[in-house]
């Protein structure tokens, strides 16, 4: 049956969310909704979803939940704004990652989230954008939507559900006997399937699903016996989550993981290879908890792994610079992601996720120099980077070089991303906004009018907070030229957006500055920083000094930990 999603259905048990008859709106977070009624079966979840009023955001779809307040099962997260990706989640352990998918602030997304049997699938604007099929597919009845934050609209809000199959598979009577503890009787089942179904994938999966029984009633050479059956079949790589699970019950977690590690190597491109790489991250997750040292150990055993994918290396590099940043905090961080990018030369997802974790903790001044010969280095690798990744790491070096001063290289690099990038995109506005900077800085205010000018429409058809800044930095060139009393539309014209309109107002003197402090109070630390850098040039270019030398000083509170904020904010003091 269908429902629709709004008030009716909903349980909101952390945050705060509007709900009408077929919405959903979060209007304080972290926040979740939970769906009433259990829901068996396949499950299909449609909305329009949006986001307004924040540089970045995450919203997830949560399927096969096993309660009201579990956390495990499957979340399909999409994340918007600089840091966009798509992301499968099982039980916790990211499955498949997609940075490819950009999405962004103020734009309508049509999304379809689908689980039909042992598939989960997600579509966006109509495209095929994740699939997934779990071999062994999570029961949990239960499906929520979570969210990080205001802003988050889920409009025309389907939720269908088939309820449950009108036959069950053989499997699900021993597979429930085994979730309530009844090992014997449910491994009598599972070898009856696998006697009369020997090739089969279902009497395949029954086998080693009788071995966990054996593993689980402690009869471990039994285990094995049922495991050596899977040698040289179509699943012979479950014979490795079975040897595992003996490690973990012998409480020999080492034995356990060299399993798992092998695991990944051998059966690269095996279906299974999911639940190997999902209880080999467990396990370290696991180990670190109980030792943060040991944990990145086993993390940078795997880094050192040629069989790695790109999506997993991201996993494992932010789950080590998590342990980093919790035992010693963001200069263990920085000093973790040099020391990475010099023993990883050519291993391209590696350094994309040192170089991130290396701006996310902020560039200081004795780190710079080594900072921007990796992203040289980075940059040599050519052909085998990504045109975006490409870009991303011209900017970061451009950060390098504009915290030195050295603002005519930064000019001909960020040229460089302006030429090549399209327009509208996050890397062409961080280009264009910090080129116009350059040049305000520089004295010559025509250049930047002309560098901004050149896609202010593009910008101006999407309202989000880079733009915003770019707009700001159009008025201050402006300002600096002596043609103050010329309007940019985008800012005070009719058509201008609420909240951009405000935010000038408070900036001319119109509003109190309050309408502004509030405004950058709901962005990220970064993007404050550079909107307070913008809004002191313009109030510098209109001779209101008290007002510049304050936003100054709020960009240093915020940013300062940027040697590329500090020398902007103090450039022009």
């Amino acid at each position: 049956p269908a429902v629709e999603g709004g008030k009716a259905g909903w349980q909101m048990p952390s945050g705060r969310w509007e709900a009408t008859q077929d919405s959903l709106v979060c209007t304080a977070g972290p926040a979740r909704a939970l769906y009433d009624a259990p829901m068996a079966g396949d499950v299909r979840i449609a909305a329009t979803v949006r986001a307004e009023g924040r540089p970045s955001w995450e919203l997830g779809f949560w399927l096969a939940l096993r309660g009201a307040f579990s956390v495990d099962g499957y979340q399909i997260r999409l994340a918007g704004g600089p840091e966009a990706r798509v992301e499968f989640v099982r039980d916790g352990v990211i499955v498949i990652r997609r940075l490819d998918v950009r999405l962004s602030i103020g734009t309508d997304y049509e999304i379809l989230v689908m689980r039909e049997g042992d598939r989960i699938s997600l579509f966006i604007n109509g495209l095929r954008t994740l699939e997934y099929r779990d071999v062994f597919p999570l029961r949990g009845n239960r499906v929520a939507i979570a969210a990080d934050g205001p802003g988050l609209f889920l409009r025309r809000m389907i939720l269908e559900a088939r309820g449950a199959p009108l036959q069950l598979a053989y499997l699900a009577l021993p597979d429930k006997l085994f979730q309530l503890g009844q090992l014997g009787e449910a491994r009598e089942l599972y070898r009856e399937l696998a006697l009369s179904h020997p090739d089969r994938e279902e009497g395949l999966i029954a086998r080693y699903k009788s071995a966990l029984c054996g593993i689980e009633l402690g009869e471990t050479e039994s285990a094995l016996d049922e495991l050596k059956g899977l040698e040289g079949t179509s699943l012979e790589a479950l014979s490795a989550l079975g040897r595992a699970r003996i490690g973990f019950r012998s409480k020999n977690v080492q034995a356990a993981w060299e399993t798992l590690r092998d695991g990944c190597r051998k059966f690269v491109d095996a279906p299974i290879r999911v639940e190997i790489w999902t209880l080999l991250m467990n396990t370290a997750d696991r180990v670190s908890r109980e030792s943060p040292e040991q944990g990145a150990m086993l993390y940078e055993q795997l880094l050192r792994e040629p069989w790695l994918e790109a999506h997993e290396a991201g996993q494992v590099i932010s789950e080590f610079m998590a342990l980093a940043l919790l035992s010693g905090g963001k200069p263990k961080v920085r000093g973790e992601s040099l020391r990475l990018l010099g023993g990883y030369p050519h291993n391209i997802p590696v350094r994309l996720e040192c170089h991130t974790a290396l701006a996310r903790a902020g560039m200081t001044p004795a780190l710079i120099q080594q900072s921007r010969l990796q992203l040289h280095a980075t940059l040599a690798l050519g052909p085998k980077l990504a045109k975006r990744d490409r870009w991303r790491v011209i900017l970061w070096l451009c950060e390098t070089l504009i915290a030195s001063g050295e603002l005519e290289s930064a000019r001909r690099w960020l040229s460089v991303v302006m030429k090549e990038t399209p327009h509208p995109s996050v890397e062409g506005a961080w280009a264009r906004n910090w080129l116009a900077l350059c040049w305000i800085v520089g004295s010559a205010p025509q250049e930047a009018l002309t560098v901004l000018q050149g896609h202010s429409p593009l910008y101006a058809a999407r309202p989000e907070p880079q733009h915003l800044i770019g707009a700001i930095l159009e008025a201050a060139s402006l300002s600096w030229m002596g043609l103050r009393d010329r309007t940019v539309e985008v800012l005070e014209g009719e058509s201008a957006p609420a909240d951009w309109r405000k935010a000038m107002d408070a900036l001319a003197g119109r509003e109190p500055m309050e309408i502004f402090h509030k405004f950058a109070g709901g962005l990220s630390p970064n993007l404050q920083a550079e909107l307070y850098i913008a809004g002191a040039e313009l109030q510098m270019a209109r001779q209101r000094e008290a007002s510049a030398t304050s936003l100054r000083r709020l960009a240093v509170s915020i940013g300062g930990e940027r040697e590329f904020v500090r020398r902007l904010a103090g450039n022009r003091g």
